[in-house]
């Protein structure tokens, strides 16, 4: 089955089930804002990577408030997913890898192909663009967890750490993705691959785009 018919079968199976849902306790336990009636019909507010999004109810369909003005499918299938698994735990700051996520062996090839190796290859050959990203972000340097991290929070109740531990003559730099120890209280472990890789496309998508407006402007 081609991947597009795929996701367009897994974005109406979860409209389906939370068609079915009542949508003020999902916004109490995603950490979401429900401006609606009490026969549920209204919009559920929820911030979204950079840019916020609401969820109208009961038709389940995602509306762009602020941020890119369309979402990808498989964007749509975390949001979508976030809401159905959500359980309201709160946040430990207890930080952990892929590999200790229940079934994160089995998707940790795909995880580090998408997600790690492509953060610590440009990152890594340009340490200083993630420092300038970090600053006024939350970071890990508290905890000694690498020379340079950022935490980001793509959906309220889910932060991700961005660790790189920078090279030298000897050793190459190395990085990591971490996850809160509650994270699969809040989604299934697939669509945490795809929710790090959107965040770290992202986030090369500005360091290449910072470096080259750099480029150019010392070309002047």
């Amino acid at each position: 089955m081609p991947f597009e018919e795929a996701y367009q079968e897994s974005v109406a199976l979860a409209r389906k089930t939370l068609a079915a849902m009542d949508p003020e306790p999902i916004s109490i336990r995603t950490g979401g804002r429900w401006e609606g009636n009490a026969q549920g019909e209204g919009l559920l507010h929820l911030t979204f990577w950079a840019g916020e999004c609401a969820i109208r109810f009961p038709e389940v369909e995602i509306e762009v408030i602020t941020g890119p003005k369309a979402l990808k499918l498989t964007e749509q299938i975390v949001i979508l997913h976030y809401l159905i698994h959500a359980r309201g735990v709160p946040t430990t700051e207890n930080w952990i890898t892929f590999r200790h996520i229940p079934s994160g062996m089995f998707y940790y090839e795909p995880f580090v192909k998408r997600c790690i190796k492509p953060f610590t290859a440009f990152f890594g050959r340009h340490p200083e663009i993630l420092r300038e990203f970090s600053r006024g972000l939350p970071t890990l340097s508290s905890v000694g967890l690498g020379d340079i991290s950022l935490v980001l929070r793509p959906l309220p109740n889910i932060p991700l750490a961005f660790v790189l531990w920078q090279g030298d003559d000897e050793f190459p730099a190395e990085g990591n993705i971490l996850f809160d120890e509650t994270i699969s209280s809040f989604l299934p472990t697939e669509d945490m691959v795809v929710l790090t890789s959107i965040l770290t496309y992202s986030l090369l998508d500005r360091g290449r785009n910072l470096l080259e407006s750099t480029r150019n402007f010392g070309r002047r």
